[in-house]
């Protein structure tokens, strides 16, 4: 068989090879895809039930509480808290979210930014920032231990004035195809009262023991609501986005695979003529 045939076949046995194991990613993006999504859901209920109560607090006036920022407000001292994924062939979703963190870090340059997933800390190794460490190589897996770290570490550096304005960049997930690199503030809160209720101002709610204790008591789970949600999106972020990217991965080498089977059997019928053909010129000049 010629040399050319035998490349041919090695090359369709060597896609063949790299299609079942970008098969085999894409269907267990699927899977942990459908469960983060199912978590998310319902964690975006929750989270929207807590904006709405400190929404309603807000209303009743803040100015007594640390956490909620006045209108004149203004800061220098801020982090950047930006989630990356720890493992990779996952297309555009860790590339996107550089592209907004060098803007970022472009209009922040004496901001403190702590990088979390592996894929983020290693591009960001040898770049000079101001990067804080606390928190360096945590697991981006691990939502659930994630989230409460970060919420710790959130209170007790806003509370010891470490920071006066902390900040999460994540990916929010818009739907399979859709997904946008976003920066939300953590605190100091900064609520859009959208509903203005009359009613609710005139006639305010009696709180007890107090409005500052009641938002005092709220902050710890309004806070881990915002990060446990937005690490719950950034999650089904990363696995549509490796799922799209294995999935056309597999289309592109089923079309290569056509492409060289349809070689490979030319090759092999013109080889077969070839022998043919000196067969019968060979028994022609017998």
């Amino acid at each position: 068989m010629p040399a050319s045939i035998n490349q041919t076949k090695k090359r369709i046995a060597s896609i063949q090879s790299t299609k079942k194991i970008t098969n085999a990613m894409k269907l267990v993006s699927i899977a942990k895809l459908k469960s983060s999504q199912n978590r998310l859901l319902g964690q975006v209920v929750f989270a929207n039930k807590i904006d709405l109560v400190m929404e309603k607090l807000s209303l009743l006036g803040s100015a007594s509480s640390s956490y909620f920022a006045s209108e004149e407000y203004q800061s220098n001292n801020k982090l950047f808290i930006v989630i990356t994924s720890d493992l990779g062939l996952c297309g555009s979703y860790n590339y996107n979210i550089f592209n907004f963190l060098d803007d970022v870090m472009l209009n922040n340059k004496d901001a403190h930014y702590l990088i979390l997933g592996n894929k983020g800390i290693n591009h960001y190794l040898n770049q000079k920032f101001n990067k804080d460490l606390e928190l360096d190589g945590t697991s981006v897996n691990n939502i659930d231990k994630l989230a409460t770290q970060i919420k710790n570490y959130v209170l007790s550096s806003y509370e010891n004035k470490k920071y006066d304005e902390i900040h999460l960049i994540y990916t929010k997930f818009i739907n399979s195809l859709n997904f946008k690199v976003e920066d939300k503030i953590i605190l100091p809160i900064k609520i859009e009262n959208t509903n203005n209720d009359d009613l609710y101002l005139k006639i305010p709610p009696i709180v007890e023991p107090n409005k500052d204790e009641v938002i005092n008591s709220l902050i710890p789970l309004y806070v881990e609501s915002i990060i446990y949600s937005n690490l719950l999106s950034s999650a089904v972020s990363e696995q549509s986005s490796r799922r799209n990217a294995m999935e056309k991965a597999s289309d592109n080498a089923s079309e290569l695979l056509d492409k060289l089977t349809n070689e490979f059997n030319k090759a092999r019928q013109e080889s077969i003529t070839n022998e043919i053909i000196e067969v019968v010129s060979a028994f022609n000049n017998a």
